[in-house]
């Protein structure tokens, strides 16, 4: 199974909901939005198929991307995932 994610960063906030929208036809999972960066992701299972997708749907739409992109899960991504919550770095294991 696939742990890639699909990220959109689209030029312009009024783009996010559109973008949400098409980001979620091709993700395996409820795509997440940080507002503030103007990134949707999402986990796919098609990688190179659904970021391909992805390129011709927010194009049709009209849709100005800042980057998009695969990316493959961080250490600490897959900590967050498995806890709940961040790694702190000044903590250290006995």
């Amino acid at each position: 199974m696939s742990r890639d994610r699909l990220e959109v960063v689209v030029q312009r906030d009024s783009d996010l909901p559109v973008a949400r929208a098409v980001v979620a036809r091709v993700t395996t999972g409820e795509p997440e939005v940080d507002e503030g960066a103007r990134r949707v992701s999402g986990p796919v299972a098609g990688g190179v198929a659904a970021l391909t997708g992805a390129v011709r749907s927010l194009a049709d739409e009209g849709i100005e991307l800042a980057d998009i992109g695969l990316r493959r899960p961080t250490l600490d991504d897959v900590f967050l995932r498995l806890t709940g919550h961040r790694a702190d770095p000044g903590e250290v294991a006995a």
